[in-house]
């Protein structure tokens, strides 16, 4: 009655099932809102709902794709600090999808060339384990088991790496694919250190049997000088 307000009407903005707001219009005029102007009224409702829900899911998404670029980088910055390769390829053409700085490191080779070739893991192994380490992977993907092994790269500069690589096949994506997760850690000096002992074992046993040798002919010597000596 202060404002003078002859008639008023109210539209309730609804976003799925809640109740975000209203429209409300008012008149000082005798003239009553008509059926025409309600109609217009909860059409305006609806297109503000549907600006809000969009505005809405527009939010979402963009909250999600910086959840997913911060854990993206969160990973990328947890396997930069391994002291290992870590790839993801897709497991029937081999083709990497991710491999981590330190892969440049530890190979020398940059990552660009292991994204651009898909035969780069395979043309880089060792001649004398490429065979036997590519058959081993076929068929453990195609099993679509886990797997293990040990092999030698050659890097760079010439020379050549013993790696453990552990392999892990994910589940197949909805497109049907699969993917091969693979960590790498350089175990050269393990391996080195392992033919150092096999070598120094393979000494012992030479001078062991050298010994039981010398001590079998001064006793065969003996044995024989003394039926000499009696003659």
């Amino acid at each position: 009655d202060a404002e003078g307000i002859r008639s008023a009407l109210a539209v309730p903005i609804v976003v799925g099932q809640d109740v975000e707001g209203l429209l409300y219009v008012c008149s000082r005029t005798p003239r009553s809102f008509s059926d025409a102007d309600e109609t217009v009224l909860m059409r305006l409702a609806d297109h503000a709902a549907a600006a809000i829900r969009n505005h809405n899911l527009f939010a979402a998404q963009q909250v999600a794709r910086t959840e997913a670029q911060t854990s993206a980088q969160d990973y990328r910055d947890l396997v930069d600090t391994l002291d290992a390769i870590v790839l993801d390829a897709d497991a029937e053409t081999f083709q990497v999808t991710f491999v981590n700085h330190r892969a440049e490191a530890i190979l020398g080779y940059s990552r660009q060339a292991w994204y651009t070739d898909p035969n780069f893991w395979a043309n880089h192994v060792h001649p004398d384990d490429r065979d036997w380490a590519i058959d081993l992977c076929k068929a453990a993907i195609a099993d679509g088991r886990d797997h293990v092994m040990q092999y030698r790269m050659l890097t760079a500069d010439g020379r050549v790496l013993w790696l453990h690589d552990m392999v892990r096949v994910l589940p197949r994506r909805p497109d049907g694919r699969r993917q091969l997760r693979s960590v790498m850690v350089d175990i050269t000096e393990r391996k080195q250190a392992e033919e150092e002992i096999q070598q120094q074992r393979q000494l012992l046993t030479h001078l062991t049997r050298v010994s039981t040798l010398g001590e079998l002919s001064g006793t065969l010597a003996h044995e024989l000088s003394q039926p000499l000596t009696s003659i």
